[in-house]
């Protein structure tokens, strides 16, 4: 208990990637309406070349134009607004180097509250 307490604190928030890195990882035939990119796994997320944390659950929204994740991040190290990088990729685990996911394509993306939606932040528990 007291080594969790001594670890950097991390928090639940919503990373909003960047547009125009989006449309170009996802190829220049992209058509939201055709295709669904949802992805569960665990991306790490960081800020200087180091981990600060991990995306739970990534989607591509077309209201809001572009990929969004929830991910758990440590928030000392990056606030709201903050410019993060995103290793796209799973790390494929046991039997492979510890440092496999620098060859991982890397999405910029920016750090905002979750939820996403201010209404849902501020409105469904006001009473």
């Amino acid at each position: 208990m007291l080594a969790a307490a001594e670890r950097p604190h991390r928090e639940k928030v919503t990373l909003e990637f960047d547009r125009v890195q989006v449309r170009e990882f996802l190829g220049d035939g992209f058509d939201a309406d055709s295709v669904n990119v949802y992805s569960s796994p665990k991306h790490r997320v960081e800020v200087a070349g180091e981990l600060i944390g991990m995306t739970t659950t990534t989607a591509y929204l077309e209201p809001v134009g572009t990929m969004l994740a929830l991910a758990v991040v440590d928030t000392s190290r990056s606030p709201i607004g903050t410019v993060v990088d995103v290793a796209w990729g799973h790390h494929p685990g046991p039997g492979t180097a510890p440092d496999a996911h620098r060859a991982f394509p890397r999405l910029q993306a920016t750090v905002a509250p979750a939820p996403y939606d201010a209404h849902a932040r501020e409105r469904y528990r006001s009473n």
